[in-house]
């Protein structure tokens, strides 16, 4: 916000400058909307750089296993850097909901920050579905995973925990149609197709090949000589990893 105001103001100021001395109005409208415009770029860039330097922060402090330092480093960039850059406090958002869920196991805590995630913040989305199914709040967990295979249509985790959680309360023929859907998006997935010819066979559906992502959602208890490992979480697997993307 604080980066739009400056660059607006920056713009004004330009115009009325030019527009004492400039031959034509337009000439003094098109240095004023130069000005801003180079002053937003100069502005988000620096708020860009301060940003990637907290996300090594949250990074090291997961490395080490230190899940609550993370989450509080967090929370100061989004008290301080949100006040200046769109979109930051709803991207850092999405990423405290993350760390809550999958390190923390605090499901409760961590859904206002899910439901505020960017929609291509899909492991975000993901938990989120998971936790409305947890909670047997199907028709909620219908909604989330529908927004987010459409915002996500490549994440193949995605659309086979869609399907599992289909399947697990119950309605094989539902967790079949939605796997038919994921096969047409990501069509060279042949972890989504044997998934859809098991449940086509009347199996059970195994979430083994999307291991060991899968086990962030929490839907599954891991192997016996995974828990410890999959209860701590020190760092994510490589597709939930701390990411802040660059805000233009």
């Amino acid at each position: 916000m604080y980066n739009l105001l400056i660059s607006l103001a920056a713009a004004a100021l330009v115009y009325l400058g030019l527009s004492q001395v400039a031959p034509s109005p337009w000439m003094a409208v098109a240095g004023g909307m130069l000005a801003g415009a180079v002053g937003f770029l100069l502005l988000a860039r620096r708020t860009n750089r301060q940003l990637e330097s907290r996300v090594k922060d949250v990074e090291s402090a997961l490395g080490a296993g230190r899940a609550d330092e993370a989450i509080a480093i967090l929370e100061n960039t989004k008290a301080q850097l949100g006040r200046w850059q769109f979109m930051i406090p709803t991207l850092i958002d999405g990423q405290i909901g993350v760390l809550r869920y999958a390190h923390k196991q605090q499901l409760d805590e961590a859904r206002p920050y899910l439901e505020k995630a960017l929609a291509n913040n899909w492991h975000a989305k993901a938990m989120l579905a998971a936790y409305h199914y947890k909670r047997r709040q199907y028709e909620a967990m219908n909604k989330v995973f529908e927004a987010a295979v459409k915002a996500n249509k490549q994440a193949e985790l995605l659309w086979a925990a869609y399907a599992w959680c289909e399947a697990s309360r119950g309605d094989r023929d539902a967790a079949v149609a939605v796997l038919e859907r994921a096969v047409k998006e990501v069509k060279d997935s042949e972890r989504l197709k044997r998934c859809l010819n098991d449940l086509r066979s009347k199996k059970r559906l195994n979430m083994t090949p999307f291991t060991p992502e899968w086990w962030i959602l929490h839907l599954e208890r891991p192997p016996v000589q995974l828990g410890t490992q999959a209860g701590s979480m020190r760092g994510l697997p490589p597709g939930a990893r701390m990411k802040v993307r660059r805000v233009r």
